[in-house]
């Protein structure tokens, strides 16, 4: 790899990490800053799962859900956290499948790389979701995931 070759792959190196902590930053100050009920509400629209699913995700009751969403409370940490992690994997898999109704699809059925269980049901921790993050960019690369 000639000089000049390995100069631009060093900046495009530091530029991609550069871009990840920004990303990075801006999720932490908005984990920090909290979901509102507003903001929750456009996210479960958008995404599609149930009120049910996202209490699991959350690992809150559905009344408390509920009870959210009535009085407008803000969704805090670790709450907003996991929220802006789901938001997160739905853009990418609606990105890489192009269809949010293929991604859902994917997301339910069960998964043999991941000893048949669905990838949905990996989303209640913020491991399962870096695991599921790592399977769709396994896809988005065309490897079996």
């Amino acid at each position: 790899m000639a000089l000049s070759e390995k100069k631009q792959y060093r900046s495009w190196g530091n530029k991609m990490r550069s871009k990840n902590l920004i990303v990075n930053s801006t999720a932490i100050t908005k984990s920090r800053q909290g979901v509102t009920s507003y903001q929750m509400n456009r996210i479960v629209k958008q995404a599609g799962f149930t009120l049910g699913d996202w209490a699991r995700y959350l690992h809150l009751s559905e009344r408390s859900m509920q009870r959210y969403f009535k009085v407008k409370k803000t969704f805090e940490l670790p709450y907003a956290e996991r929220i802006i992690e789901i938001e997160s994997l739905f853009l990418l898999g609606n990105e890489i499948f192009g269809d949010p109704a293929k991604f859902k699809l994917w997301l339910y059925r069960p998964n043999l790389t991941l000893g048949e269980a669905t990838p949905a049901s990996f989303l209640d921790t913020s491991e399962g979701i870096r695991l599921i993050m790592s399977k769709l960019h396994q896809i988005e690369h065309g490897i079996f995931a």
